[in-house]
């Protein structure tokens, strides 16, 4: 079992995180509990959001290193990717560059990283089509959509993801990708008071699944989540 411990502590939306002395309690707190109780089959998670909305919204970057609980309480670190690699929208950080400070952390602190949460937000893969995510981003939610074919939307948004994976797996070593039809669920749809998501689903496009599987299926890379992988 892999715990993400108040995950995306960073994150704007998670206000009751701001009291970063409260959460590295809480999080210690938990785990000391779980050891305490013999607990052996999880791995704790510490989750930033590496989200440059944030950052817009703060109007400043943080240091995630001021919510670290510490290297005894923590086996993993974890992040979030949602946008395009290199796009900046009415920001100054990009998903890249806050990966990027996770992936530093993880190799400093000799951790292993999940990404834990990644779709291609503001993409509908059924309508082959990308939209605004968010007024603070882009523009008004929804709102211009833009028609793109499967390859379009693979270059733009999956190939930077899996080359990233790719480029550090030396301290990636977990993907989770929700797969998911957004606009289908209340809490996601119209009127996108939490930003326009889209449809994320590999399968609903013939060639975008085609293109997903021909990644995965490289055997000597991936390993998916069975009972017993962590023994390996």
């Amino acid at each position: 079992m892999y715990l993400r411990i108040g995950y995306e502590f960073d994150g704007v939306w998670n206000r009751g995180y701001a009291n970063k002395t409260s959460y590295i309690l809480a999080f210690r707190r938990i785990v000391e509990v779980m050891r305490d109780q013999a607990v052996k089959n999880v791995a704790y998670v510490w989750q930033a959001s590496t989200s440059p909305l944030d950052d817009i919204i703060d109007t400043s970057h943080e240091n995630i290193q001021d919510w670290y609980p510490g290297d005894a309480y923590v086996d993993w670190l974890g992040l979030s990717w949602f946008l395009p690699a290199d796009e900046v929208g009415h920001g100054q950080t990009s998903q890249r560059l806050l990966a990027d400070e996770v992936v530093t952390l993880a190799r400093f602190k000799h951790k292993p990283v999940m990404i834990a949460e990644a779709a291609p937000q503001g993409y509908d893969l059924t309508r082959l089509t990308k939209a605004n995510i968010s007024p603070l981003w882009d523009g008004a939610a929804a709102q211009s959509r833009v028609s793109k074919t499967a390859e379009q939307i693979w270059q733009q948004w999956f190939r930077p993801f899996f080359e990233y994976i790719h480029a550090n797996s030396d301290v990636i070593r977990a993907v989770a990708y929700i797969n998911a039809e957004w606009d289908a669920q209340p809490l996601w749809s119209a009127p996108y008071r939490q930003g326009y998501w889209g449809d994320s689903r590999v399968q609903i496009n013939p060639e975008i699944r085609q293109l997903w599987l021909d990644e995965i299926s490289q055997s000597s890379f991936w390993q998916y989540g069975e009972p017993g992988l962590d023994e390996k």
